[in-house]
This record gives C-alpha cells, structure tokens and sequence, in this order.
C-alpha cells in the first residue's frame, strides 16, 4: 500500500468504483480475446488500441440497436473488428468471441468488501450502460438499487473517493484512490494506491480503532 500524505478513510461518505476493472477481470479476458484475434493478422496493434477500437465499435452498436442484447451486439462488434484488421466473416468465432468476455467473474475480496464498505459510506458503482446487464447478473453478489450507474455527480458537500485503475474516470471533485488490479503503476496524483478491496478495508478498519481510541483518550 502506497500514500500520498495522510489519507482518513473515515472522513470519506461517498465511494465510487469502477466496477469492471476494480471488482471484476472484465478487461484481462477482453484483452485475451482480442489478442487471439490480433495473432490472425500481421499487423502489430497494441493492446490498447484494440480495447479502443472494440469499445468506440461496440458502443456505436448498442446506441443504434438498444433493442438488442449485449452478446448479440459484442458478435456484431467482433465482426466489424475483424472486418477492419482485414479478416473474413466468421459467425462461429464471433459467438465464441461473445461468450468469452461475457463470463464476468467477481475478484474473491470483493462480496465481503462490498458487505463492510455499505456499512460506512454510500457506494457507486461505475459501469458503462451497456455493461449493466452483465454487472446485474454476476454471482456472488447483488447490487442495491441506484448503486451501478454510468456517470457519478459527485456532492461537494460530501467528501468522495474514487476507486479504480484509471485516473482519467476519477468524477469532478472525487480523490483517487489506485486499485492496482491490473498492475498499473502510474500512480502520479493518486491520494493512495491499493492492490485489493481487502487492503482498504483493512485500512479503514486500522482507521477506526485509532480514532476510537483517540476518542476514549479524551473522556474525563
């Protein structure tokens, strides 16, 4: 665990996080897959640019077809990926393609951190409209109303943190709080850098023994 200065969980009402890539390995398997895929080609895309590219297609695809669902409209966009790095049609593949990444599974610390976390602070969880349905149908966990959403407003009159990989999504007037999921290491501008759910529930937890023994400390 890193820190940038002293950092008081306690003093945070409101989290927000970045559901696929801090509680699932949502972007690991899409990576994986893509890849599979980028070997049939000789072209040399990065990882980053084929994650880009999926998502700008798939995303196009959901806005003009909301009345289909999520795996049909991922087959429709591996098929237009694979049209663009110059590959024929393959409607077998595409299925395939669509049942890999919509396998969402949950990281083991995250049922119980949810559980702790909900106990102390408002939680937001941070996943893209079209992702929603995966999100809602993970097992192992249920989310409350009004807790997935695609954009957080964040209340200047209560202290947030933003927790995730990306700092590019932390919300206007949010502290970031890196979840190094993934391994990222830029952490420049994080107010602190965690590996797991279950590292910052350990550290709030250290947090509020000390200001509970602060306050015993001050009794008459």
């Amino acid at each position: 665990m890193k820190a940038q200065g002293d950092v008081h969980l306690v003093s945070y009402r409101h989290l927000v996080l970045d559901l696929p890539a801090g509680l699932v390995n949502f972007e690991r398997s899409l990576i994986t897959a893509l890849q599979s895929l980028a070997r049939l080609t000789q072209r040399h895309d990065t990882d980053e640019y084929l994650l880009r590219r999926f998502d700008s297609i798939l995303a196009n695809l959901c806005g003009a077809q909301p009345e289909s669902d999520l795996e049909n409209c991922i087959e429709l966009a591996y098929l237009e990926l694979r049209n663009e790095l110059g590959l024929q049609s393959d409607l077998h593949a595409a299925r395939a393609f669509a049942r890999q990444v919509t396998r969402w599974q949950l990281y083991e610390d995250v049922p119980g951190a949810l559980l702790y976390l909900r106990k102390f602070f408002t939680l937001s969880l941070l996943c893209p409209q079209r992702y929603q349905p995966l999100a809602a149908s993970i097992a192992g966990v249920r989310f409350l109303e009004g807790e997935l959403c695609d954009e957080v407003r964040v209340d200047s009159r209560v202290p947030a943190l933003f927790i995730g990989g990306s700092r590019s999504l932390v919300p206007s007037g949010a502290d970031w709080c890196q979840l190094r999921r993934a391994g990222r290491k830029d952490s420049e501008g994080a107010a602190l850098v965690v590996d797991s759910l279950l590292e910052l529930v350990a550290l709030h937890q250290t947090q509020l023994r000390v200001a509970s023994a602060g306050l015993e400390g001050c009794l008459p």
